[in-house]
């Protein structure tokens, strides 16, 4: 069992550095978008809509224009086995901040326990169950959602950017089609104004030709 432990945590290692390395720190999109891509989908993973996390993961990168794919994987910060140690604090939190008595941990044990397989069925028993602790619940989770959100965007923002300007100099992979594009039209620039100034040198008139040649009777 130890052995197995240990295998499935090395696969899921190298899995997430594989991830890192090819999808954030490689990807052709500013930091900016990564960093808030990430930090939507780890907002999403903490909010209590198992069933609906990645597509509504999608929907807010859409909305704000961050990248739509690299958020998706932080959403299974909650899931079956994780929903419990996730939604009991931020459900604690919430009852402390509307001044409610909680419910018991026990609860919670036997929702996830008793859950019935099948995606729509899944929904329609959590949607039941969280109407009886719904706005504690989602109140407390909106305000870890957001605290664990804001830091991680800053975090993954200036990670790229320290990465990227210590490898490449720059904040776009040199091999993206979009760094491609930015360096021809570098180049195309360069070249206009090396020829408008040598159009410049060209027509300019010599100063001794400007000179009065005049002499004196």
């Amino acid at each position: 069992m130890r052995r197995r432990t240990r295998i499935l945590f090395k696969y899921w290692w190298r899995s997430a550095q594989k991830f890192i390395f090819f999808k954030v720190l490689h990807t052709d999109d500013p930091p900016y978008r990564l960093a808030m891509g990430v930090a939507i989908g780890l907002f999403m993973g903490i909010m209590p809509i198992m069933g609906i996390q990645m597509i509504g993961t999608f929907f807010l990168a859409w909305l704000f224009r961050a990248n739509k794919l690299v958020g998706q994987p932080f959403v299974w910060v909650s899931n079956p086995l994780t929903a419990v140690p996730v939604y009991y604090p931020c459900y604690l939190l919430g009852a402390k901040l509307m001044v409610e008595t909680p419910v018991k941990y026990e609860w919670f044990v036997d929702k996830i326990e008793t859950a019935p397989p099948g995606w729509w069925d899944l929904i329609r028993y959590y949607s039941s169950a969280l109407l009886q602790i719904a706005e504690p619940l989602f109140l407390g989770c909106t305000v870890v959602a957001f605290l664990a959100a804001t830091p991680t965007y800053f975090i993954v923002k200036y990670g790229v950017i320290w990465y990227r300007l210590r490898r490449w100099g720059q904040l776009i992979p040199p091999t993206s089609p979009r760094a491609q594009k930015l360096q021809e039209e570098m180049e195309r620039r360069q070249h206009a104004r090396e020829a408008s100034s040598d159009n410049q040198i060209v027509h300019t008139t010599p100063k001794a030709a400007t000179q009065d040649t005049t002499h004196p009777l």
